[in-house]
């Protein structure tokens, strides 16, 4: 049930990447691949044509993530914070000068 909730929860995420209105949204990535439970993915925020957003990941916390809208180009960007389960905790993003930041 939990990667069904999930599975939705990141088709909705992928809506934001939508820019045809009669396209039909589709999976473009699962995150949840790994024995470890990924989930609530959330924080969006769209830039230049990728999407930034966080996901909480059961061994590295909630970390940055971004998404092309391809499977390819759905990552976790980095665990910044790699020491056990403590996250950066990615949220409030900002466009300032061109670049995306991000409070956490």
């Amino acid at each position: 049930m939990k990667n069904l909730s999930l599975l939705f929860s990141f088709a909705l995420l992928m809506l934001q990447l939508v820019t045809t209105k009669a396209q039909q949204p589709e999976l473009v990535a699962d995150v949840n691949t790994e024995p470890a439970e990924i989930k609530d993915p959330s924080n969006l925020f769209g830039y230049n044509g990728i999407l930034l957003f966080s996901i909480t990941h059961e061994m590295k916390g909630t970390e940055l993530w971004k998404s092309d809208g391809t499977n390819d180009g759905t990552i976790m960007l980095k665990d910044i914070n790699s020491t056990g389960s403590h996250s950066s905790a990615p949220y409030g993003f900002l466009l300032v000068n061109g670049h995306a930041f991000y409070i956490g």
